[in-house]
């Protein structure tokens, strides 16, 4: 299978616009109004796209109709993403290291849970790779 770079670019794009405009956010604004702000912004740029990538065929019954126990758990799992990164920068958690922490940390995590709730293999590279993350951690002296 041929390796795919267009989600990649548009994940990578999104990770650099997320983490600079997290850090950016001024600290007088109450952090939950920041997020009701950026999931409103979030809403409508998703509506938008549904509408066009649907020729104006979908309506709210079918977005109502896709809620699936995931979602809600993808929507927790968002906001703790976004307030955790807000929290830490305005606290002074670097940028430079903090997002690398995160990804290494949750990395690993999903390796596991990859090999034990979907029955993934996990190759002596990926092995190597854990370890690797966990000594990388070290070195920059992230507590």
């Amino acid at each position: 299978m041929e390796f795919n770079w267009f989600p990649l670019t548009i994940t990578v794009i999104g990770g650099l616009i997320y983490q600079l405009s997290q850090k950016l956010i001024p600290s007088e604004i109450h952090p939950f109004a920041s997020l009701a702000c950026t999931y409103l912004i979030a809403f409508f740029l998703c509506f938008i796209i549904l509408l066009l990538a649907t020729n104006l065929k979908f309506t709210i019954n079918n977005i109502l109709e896709n809620i699936h126990w995931s979602i809600i758990l993808l929507g927790i799992g968002t906001l703790c993403i976004e307030f955790g990164y807000l929290y830490a920068f305005r606290t002074g958690s670097k940028l430079s290291n903090y997002a690398l922490t995160v990804t290494v940390i949750v990395s690993i995590f999903l390796v596991f849970f990859g090999k034990f709730l979907f029955n993934e293999k996990i190759s002596i590279s990926q092995y190597l790779g854990i370890i690797f993350c966990v000594l990388g951690l070290l070195l920059i002296k992230i507590y």
